[in-house]
């Protein structure tokens, strides 16, 4: 399950927010036209810090946070320079800001009464840790995020899919964090993994985000992921058809989305998919 920022699904979320084409989100971006081709094309393109910054921005203004204004301030300023500083540079920031977020969290009185502020701080303090390795203490701050986060959306009236969206990649960095405390030569066919997964509804509300965005391979992956390591069958042809259908590259099971994400069939969390449920494909409409 990737922890990383991706310019591809960057320009996914401008593109269903607006429906502009590739030279009107280069335009608006201040991005190369051919530079956006790429991006779009290429689920795995790094691109540049200036591109992704640029594209960033251009995300906040189209598609804006559910999240208070405040404290997305933070987050984005800690988001630009973790893409922007060497990374001596960085970790000073990181430790530095760290006690800084941790004191509005416990002693800021407009913060804690505005439940979506406080679960948007917890979860940048999740990340915080995340980015240097603390991976316990990056988990302890997901879950308290998220436990915030869900309480709200009982509590809405309607269903607001920016803020499963959001909910979403939440869950994902915490089961990254999780994943990272495991070994990962067993822990895909872990109980315990197990049951955790089923306990934070990770299928469920993978497959709702996956079936109003359709663009969004990321979420795919990570459903398939999930459904092989819970070893559910309809949910892993489900997320394999989304995920091929998202994008076509993806229907080669070889496929590497980046450096330091492995493809399917060397994903070790993906053994039971592979071994089970792909070699009766031998597309994704014979599904």
């Amino acid at each position: 399950m990737p922890h990383v920022i991706n310019p591809n699904l960057i320009y996914r979320e401008i593109h269903a927010a607006t429906g502009w084409p590739q030279d009107k989100i280069a335009a608006e971006a201040y991005v190369d036209r051919s530079t956006i081709a790429r991006i779009a094309a290429n689920p795995g393109y790094k691109g540049s810090p200036g591109t992704t910054q640029k594209l960033s921005d251009l995300h906040r203004k189209v598609a804006p946070s559910p999240f208070p204004e405040f404290i997305e301030r933070v987050v984005n300023t800690y988001t630009r320079l973790k893409e922007t500083l060497h990374s001596g540079d960085f970790d000073l920031y990181n430790r530095s800001i760290e006690p800084l977020v941790e004191r509005l969290v416990e002693t800021d009185a407009a913060l804690r009464q505005n439940n979506l502020g406080l679960c948007r701080a917890q979860w940048l303090l999740g990340t915080i840790h995340y980015d240097r390795k603390d991976y316990d203490k990056a988990l302890e701050w997901y879950e308290q995020a998220l436990e915030g986060i869900d309480s709200v959306i009982m509590t809405e009236p309607y269903v607001d899919l920016m803020l499963e969206h959001a909910r979403l990649k939440m869950a994902v960095n915490m089961a990254t964090a999780k994943f990272n405390t495991l070994d990962r030569r067993t822990r895909a066919t872990d109980p315990d993994v197990q049951s955790w997964l089923r306990r934070i509804k990770m299928l469920e509300s993978t497959k709702a985000i996956v079936e109003a965005y359709k663009w969004d391979w990321s979420a795919a992956r990570n459903g398939l992921c999930c459904a092989s390591i819970l070893q559910d069958r309809a949910k892993a042809i489900f997320f394999w058809k989304a995920l091929v259908s998202s994008n076509k590259a993806f229907a080669d099971p070889m496929r590497k989305v980046n450096a330091g994400v492995p493809s399917i069939y060397d994903d070790t969390d993906m053994r039971w998919f592979v071994g089970n449920v792909l070699p009766e494909m031998s597309s994704c409409s014979d599904i």
